[in-house]
């Protein structure tokens, strides 16, 4: 009970500091990318990206777990923590919270948020490493380090092409 309500409240904070801070500047939400993206297909595109760097990450540990190599930390996902015994309503309002707004949260805060401050200091291609890697490690598991940093860095890359869209489209009208 009290651990859900935590994990929901937390994650409630976690998008709201980006979306108090983007208002206190008068910063839309279409502009944190709140938009219907111009082209799907690069939308599906980042979706198999990011399959594909789970794969690729499944058959890393597979070879160097066949070459003797103890991978055992390195394996395993993200697994929702469901206390022993709990109930329907718990369950569906934790399953809620992982499907729902963990990722609405996580997306404003890793992208919306830390990227786009980062990306004017560091360049594209080193904010987006460095908001994927925060991404990874806010996940505190080891065993997801390398492919939610990858991940992070894909989903941050297309919040930087969808933002070359818009301001396209801004130049353009």
């Amino acid at each position: 009970g009290s651990g859900i309500a935590a994990t929901v409240g937390f994650e409630a904070a976690l998008a709201l500091i980006p979306l108090a801070l983007a208002w206190r500047r008068g910063i839309s939400l279409r502009a944190l990318g709140f938009v219907a993206p111009a082209s799907w297909w690069s939308v599906l595109g980042i979706w198999l990206a990011t399959y594909l760097v789970l794969v690729a990450y499944a058959v890393l540990l597979a070879v160097l777990g066949g070459a003797g190599i103890d991978v055992s930390r390195f394996e395993g996902g993200n697994p929702v923590p469901i206390p022993s015994g709990a109930p329907p309503g718990v369950v569906l309002a934790l399953g809620a919270t992982v499907v729902l707004v963990a990722p609405v949260a996580e997306e404003l805060y890793f992208r919306a948020f830390l990227f786009r401050a980062a990306r004017p200091r560091l360049g594209v291609l080193a904010a987006a490493l460095l908001s994927g890697a925060l991404f990874a490690v806010f996940h505190a598991n080891l065993a997801v380090l390398l492919p939610f940093t990858l991940v992070g860095a894909l989903f941050a890359w297309r919040s930087e092409e969808h933002t070359s869209e818009l301001q396209s489209q801004s130049t353009i009208s």
